[in-house]
């Protein structure tokens, strides 16, 4: 075996320690994002779905509010979407998909409330998600 041969294989194992360090150092941003940004989102969204089905119970009168509430929700969510996994991301495309349906629709209490009942199943399925990530310490 040369030394060409012996500076071929260590190239090889530096580029593979390389991904390997790369991935590691990628997936532990993600937790540090995760816990620390996440929960302060899921406040947010908590909060807009409080304002949601408030103003679903006086539906007619609200139009203005519930579109201003859904809109502020839909930011919330396209920022929560780039910080967790991608099961995660495919449940709050679904939320998203459900607003732009209530949007493109003859908008009613009925899909306001279809709405609404989405975002808390998001949001219950991300606290359990973070209780998860409490035990994988």
């Amino acid at each position: 075996m040369g030394i060409t041969n012996i500076g071929s294989v260590a190239s090889i194992l530096g580029l593979v320690l390389t991904i390997l360090i790369f991935l590691s150092l990628r997936k532990i941003r993600r937790f540090y994002v995760f816990t620390a940004r996440v929960p302060e989102l899921l406040d947010k969204l908590t909060k807009h779905a409080g304002k949601i089905s408030e103003y679903q119970k006086e539906f007619s009168n609200s139009q203005q509010e519930i579109e201003l509430e859904l809109s502020k929700a839909e930011v919330v969510l396209k920022s929560l979407k780039k910080k967790v996994s991608r099961q995660t991301k495919s449940s709050i495309n679904n939320v998203l998909k459900t607003v732009k349906t209530y949007y493109n629709s003859i908008s009613d209490s009925k899909s306001l409330w279809e709405v609404y009942v989405k975002i808390q199943i998001l949001i219950d399925e991300i606290k359990e998600l973070q209780l998860d990530i409490k035990w994988e310490r």
